[in-house]
Formats: C-alpha cells, sequence, structure tokens
C-alpha cells in the first residue's frame, strides 16, 4: 500500500515536471495513475490502469487516457465529476484549443434535482453547455427506466435547465403522450416534470357496478403542482377534475373544478392565504356550483356560521356560491379577525336566499396580569348581516309573481374573565375564576328570528389542585353559569332550570410509575336542579379509568374501564395491545365489551374485537391484514365479522402494486392500486440496513 501510494506521488510530480518543460498543454494537470508511457516523437502521454487526473474544475476517472497537445480522450470506465454532478461514459474527447468535445454514451445523475440522464453522446459547446443527442430521461437509476421521456435532440446547461425537443413520455415501452418541447429546471426537483405520479384504480360503486379511477399528477414548476382525475365506465355519469396547488415560501393556494355528465352537474373552488409577515395574514376563498343534490353536511364550514342564527331550515337549502375573505392579526398577547363573507342557496320550488355578512369582527386578548396576581381575557365579536329572501307565488298555471323579503341584522357578543392562583407551598393550588358574557337575545319563531334586548351571563368556576406525592396528582373543578333577566342583573328562575345553566364538580387523578406507566381516574357530579323530569340518579356521571403502560420499544398496551356509580353497574372495558412496529411487522389487539339501552327499550351487552398484523416479508413485499368481529352477549345473540380487509404491496422499483380485498356486512370487492412512486434505494416501508434484493 506504502509502495503504490509512493509511485503515484512520484509519477505525479514527473509529468507536472514534464508537461511543464514541453509546454505541451495550455493548463496543469494533476495526473495519477498506475502505469505512464511518454512517446517524445508524438508527444503523446499514455496514462493506464486507475487513471485520475483533474483540470479546470472537473475531476476525471478511467482505465485509460491519451494526453497530446491538443486533445485528451479518456476510454473505459470514464466518470467526470464536475460541480455536484456524475456523468459515466464509455469515452471522453476534448480539444484544448476550441475547448469542445464529445462525451459517448453517458449516464448522469443531476442531484439537486435528483434526475437521471442516458444520452447516446454530448457535445461539449462550451463551459457548462452541452448539445446531447439520444436522450433518456427520468428518475429511475436502471439502464431501461420504467418511466422515462426519450427524445432525438436536446440542450444541457450544466446546474440550470436541460431543454429537449420532439420528446415522448414513455411507461416502459409503450408510448403514452407527445410534447413538442419539455423543459426541466435542474435547480432543484420542483420543476415541470417532477414528482409525476399516476393511479389507475378499479372501484365499486354503490349498484355494485365497477368502475375505473384514474388520477395524473406532477410539478408545473417550482411553486405549482397540477393534478388530472377521471372516471370512467360509471353508470351514474362520468366524472372529471383538474386541481392546481400554488405553494411558496409566503403563500398557498388551489383552484379545483369539476365535472360530471358533460357539465350537467359541475363545481368550481378557489383559496388562497398568504403571510405578509410574521404577524398579520390573508385567507379567501371561493366555491361555486350548481349541483342541486350536493350534500350540505360534507361542505358545511366546521365553524359558528351566523346563517345558523338568522337563516331557518338550513339543510333544506343547497348552496350554489360560497366566499368569504379574511384578515388576522396575531400578536403576543391578542388576535383579532376581520371578514367578509357571503353565501347564497336555492330551494328545490325555485326560492332563494342569500345574505352578506360584513363585517364580522373578532377580538381575543390572552391572559394579561392586572395586580396583585390577578389574570383577565376577553373575547369580542360583532357583525352584521344583509339577507335577502325571493320567492315566487303562483295566481294561475303559468303566471308567477316575485316577492321579495329582506332585512338588515347586527349582533355582538363579549365575555371577560378574570382568575387568580393561590399557592399554599408546592403541593396545593388554588385557583378561582369569574367570568361575564354579554350577548343579544334571540326571540320570534323559527323562520323569522329577531334580536330582543341583553342577555347577561354569570359564572364562575374553583379549580383546586393537590399534588399528593411526586406520582399522584389530583385535580377538583367547580363551575356555576347562571342566566339573567332581560336588561337586569337579577337571575332568571322562572325557567325550568332555575336560571342555573351549569353547576357540577369535577374529579380527576394523574398517577406515574416511573416512566413507562400512567394510571388515570375521573368523574363529576352536576348539581343542577330541574322543576320538571329532574333525574336524581342521573346526577353522578360513570367513573373512567385508563391505564397506558410502554413495556418498551416494541409493545404498548392500553385499557379502559368506565362503570355506573349510581346505581353501581360495569359500563364498558376496552383492551389495546400493540407488539412491533409499523414498518417492520406489528401485531395489534384490541377488544371492547360495551352495555347500552338500544332505542330504550331493551339492554345489549357485546364484544367487538379487533386484529389486525402487518409484515415486510421482504424489503419488497408488504402484507396487512385487519378483522373486526361482533359478539352479542344477550338472547338472541349471534357472532358476525363485521369487517375484513386484507392488503398486498409490491414494490416494482418505479412503481406501487396493491391489491386489497375489502368486507364490510353484505358489501365487499377487490380493489386495485397501481401508481408510481419517487425512486428510492427502498421501499418506503423499509428502515432497516439490509440491501434490497
Amino acid at each position: 500500500m506504502k509502495n503504490s501510494l509512493f509511485k503515484k506521488i512520484i509519477v505525479s510530480s514527473v509529468v507536472i515536471l514534464l508537461l511543464s518543460a514541453l509546454n505541451a498543454f495550455a493548463y496543469e494537470i494533476n495526473i495519477f495513475a498506475d502505469n505512464l508511457e511518454y512517446d517524445e516523437h508524438s508527444s503523446q502521454l499514455l496514462a493506464k490502469g486507475n487513471v485520475i487526473f483533474e483540470w479546470k474544475g472537473k475531476k476525471v476517472f478511467a482505465d485509460y487516457v491519451e494526453f497530446d497537445k491538443k486533445t485528451v480522450k479518456a476510454r473505459s470506465n470514464v466518470k467526470v465529476e464536475e460541480s455536484g454532478n456524475t456523468i459515466y461514459a464509455d469515452s471522453v474527447t476534448y480539444d484544448y484549443d476550441n475547448e469542445n468535445g464529445c462525451i459517448e454514451e453517458t449516464f448522469g445523475h443531476q442531484h439537486s434535482s435528483n434526475v437521471f440522464i442516458h444520452t447516446k453522446s454530448m457535445e461539449i459547446q462550451n463551459k457548462d453547455t452541452y448539445a446531447i443527442n439520444g436522450i433518456k430521461l427520468s428518475k429511475c437509476d436502471l439502464d431501461n427506466p420504467h418511466i422515462h421521456i426519450r427524445a432525438k435532440h436536446g440542450k444541457f446547461i450544466l446546474n440550470k435547465r436541460l431543454t429537449i425537443y420532439n420528446a415522448i413520455f414513455y411507461i416502459g415501452k409503450i408510448p403514452v403522450f407527445y410534447l413538442p418541447i419539455f423543459t426541466k429546471s435542474l435547480k432543484s426537483d420542483k420543476s415541470f416534470g417532477s414528482d409525476l405520479k399516476f393511479e389507475i384504480n378499479p372501484k365499486l360503486a354503490d349498484n355494485k357496478t365497477l368502475y375505473l379511477n384514474t388520477a395524473i399528477s406532477c410539478a408545473l414548476s417550482e411553486s405549482l403542482k397540477g393534478k388530472v382525475f377521471a372516471d370512467f365506465f360509471k353508470k351514474s355519469g362520468n366524472f372529471h377534475g383538474i386541481k392546481i396547488e400554488y405553494t411558496a415560501q409566503d403563500g398557498t393556494g388551489s383552484i379545483f373544478a369539476n365535472e360530471t355528465n358533460n357539465f350537467e352537474k359541475w363545481a368550481l373552488m378557489a383559496d388562497y392565504f398568504h403571510s405578509i409577515n410574521s404577524i398579520w395574514k390573508l385567507q379567501s376563498r371561493a366555491w361555486v356550483t350548481n349541483n342541486k343534490n350536493i350534500d350540505n353536511h360534507h361542505y358545511k364550514e366546521n365553524k359558528w356560521d351566523i346563517g345558523d342564527l338568522f337563516l331557518s331550515n338550513l339543510y333544506l337549502f343547497y348552496p350554489y356560491s360560497y366566499s368569504y375573505f379574511a384578515v388576522t392579526r396575531h400578536g403576543c398577547d391578542t388576535n383579532l379577525n376581520m371578514s367578509v363573507e357571503h353565501k347564497s342557496y336555492n330551494k328545490y320550488d325555485e326560492q332563494k336566499e342569500s345574505y352578506i355578512l360584513f363585517p364580522k369582527i373578532e377580538l381575543t386578548s390572552y391572559s394579561r396580569n392586572l395586580f396583585m396576581g390577578i389574570i383577565h381575557k376577553f373575547y369580542f365579536r360583532c357583525q352584521n348581516v344583509y339577507r335577502q329572501y325571493q320567492y315566487k307565488q303562483s295566481y294561475y298555471s303559468d303566471d308567477y309573481e316575485t316577492y321579495d323579503n329582506s332585512f338588515y341584522k347586527s349582533d355582538s357578543y363579549l365575555n371577560y374573565k378574570l382568575m387568580r392562583a393561590f399557592k399554599f407551598g408546592n403541593p396545593f393550588t388554588l385557583v378561582p375564576a369569574l367570568k361575564i358574557g354579554l350577548a343579544q337575545s334571540i326571540t320570534g319563531d323559527s323562520g323569522e328570528k329577531e334580536l330582543d334586548g341583553l342577555l347577561i351571563k354569570y359564572s364562575g368556576s374553583l379549580n383546586t389542585r393537590f399534588r399528593v406525592n411526586d406520582w399522584m396528582d389530583w385535580n377538583v373543578d367547580y363551575s356555576l353559569k347562571t342566566i339573567t333577566k332581560k336588561n337586569s342583573l337579577c337571575v332568571e328562575t322562572s325557567g325550568n332550570n332555575y336560571g342555573i345553566e351549569k353547576n357540577s364538580v369535577s374529579f380527576n387523578n394523574n398517577m406515574y410509575f416511573g416512566k413507562q406507566t400512567m394510571v388515570q381516574n375521573s368523574f363529576s357530579y352536576n348539581l343542577q336542579q330541574y322543576r320538571l323530569n329532574d333525574t336524581k340518579n342521573n346526577r353522578l356521571s360513570p367513573f373512567i379509568t385508563e391505564v397506558t403502560c410502554i413495556l418498551n420499544s416494541y409493545t404498548t398496551v392500553f385499557a379502559r374501564q368506565k362503570q355506573r356509580l349510581d346505581p353501581f353497574r360495569f359500563g364498558s372495558l376496552n383492551l389495546d395491545l400493540t407488539i412491533g412496529k409499523l414498518d417492520k411487522a406489528y401485531l395489534n389487539f384490541g377488544a371492547v365489551y360495551q352495555r347500552y339501552n338500544k332505542f330504550e327499550l331493551c339492554k345489549n351487552r357485546e364484544i367487538n374485537n379487533t386484529l389486525g398484523f402487518g409484515l415486510c416479508l421482504t424489503p419488497k413485499w408488504r402484507i396487512d391484514y385487519n378483522i373486526k368481529a361482533t359478539i352479542l352477549l344477550d338472547s338472541l345473540s349471534y357472532d358476525r365479522i363485521a369487517e375484513q380487509e386484507l392488503k398486498i404491496y409490491r414494490d416494482l422499483h418505479c412503481y406501487t402494486l396493491g391489491i386489497v380485498w375489502k368486507k364490510a356486512n353484505n358489501n365487499g370487492g377487490i380493489f386495485l392500486k397501481f401508481s408510481a412512486k419517487p425512486n428510492e434505494k427502498k421501499a418506503t416501508w423499509w428502515s432497516s440496513e439490509e440491501e434490497e434484493e
């Protein structure tokens, strides 16, 4: 080893002196090789065996290299490293004077964009530009890639972009579509055409007819991503859609459109979020549809809606337009939200109803210290709504008269909270709190709701925490909430609840046994009284016990037990056991016993069992199986398997093939999922250090 290293150092030094003396080259080149031969007549230098030479930022490896006054020729196992890129080739020829050359049968990997390039030849035009011929572009590292783009001619600018002409996209050996020109940025892995994925998924409709669901997605630029999806052979109507997503450092957005049966049903949705700075944010959304069969429960916003206050029978409408714009400010101790909203609905009898919320202002102040340790916070909301209701009345079969019924309403809400923590040593803490809420009361029938007067609600709580010892912690909380009379501070005692909305006490106990086991107990008692139907035996909530135990990194046990205290009765028991790791092999077992009243007529007891396991058979194969069974313990009981699911996955290097068998009650079927995936050395679920098969 020492002799070989010494030999290479001596050879390198001799060559440098020799080349300098002969002035054969325009640039100084450092050469390492096992054997060197020099011909004085032809002024050629031959390097053989493990040749390495560096020149103008390039590092070249080869088995055989010829140097003369004007050119350098490298053959056999040639590798060129430059600017973080690696190119493998059969031969390389370069002319020093003209600064051009040719690279034959190349295979290269562009690291920043994670793309592999195969070419028949690359002509060096200048320092960073190459003309390429016979190109294959893919994200697959195989000699014959599964998914690739093929073209005859193109241009390659190092670390900038790749442009090819008359390109054809192939899946295996099958041409799919043609592109007159294709340009890919080499600065990142989010340029046009990257992150290409597609899915072919046969599905079973509700009427048990088979149809085909397909989807193709890829990056359109560094900030845009597109997706096209469609359903075919569906008797209820073929479905087509497109989605474009925008993602940047300070904002995100998307445009989504779909249609069914030649635009008989269609929808368009757009949303945008922009972060102006660390405090101010903008958000907007617009949605339009003409689908009268749309499910309102699916599209309804998961937030309080002023339509719930002013619009009646909301679920009898279908929304055909919806939009909002909001500006928020997230400060250190306050949040401010200002929004404008519009909704419009159509009833089946062509009656129209809409409202405009302009504006809605919400201000939240977080906990602040006033004095003497007293903390206060408040929430304020103010909003204005304009409602328009239009309907038609028929006097004769072909005679309609249109009526408009509009109104303007405004409401506001404010609550203010004071709290103070008293500590008596380390183990005991007492936190009393007082909260006052002011809102406008609502009167009138369900169709015409009106704001009438001021409604005041008082609420108070007393929280007690007692740290029994290092491993046991008790917490007791008492809450009381009252309602006042209209325009008065007196409690409204005429109601069924005597003006008390809430009156309860709760207890929670946490016990820690080392770092691996935790036990929690909880129950509550309702002190509230009613004039009518006051059932005292329902005041005490069930007693709940939860145990979580992490035996080791592979085994986790969870148990939950629930029972009634008054009258004493066993309610339910949950047990969940997980062994192993999800990315390798795991076993999961769960059992749930519960006792409940069905339709308030009879009592039922049942046990629900779940069993699941997953196993990576090899780095290429994975299998998962889950089953859920129900056992009824009462008379006329029967056992049944409610759900079964079997998944088999195969990693096909550039693809993932999944076969899924499902059965739920009387429905089920076999589903096939075939999708492309980014190139990885191992399957995504495999995390061991073992080599692929």
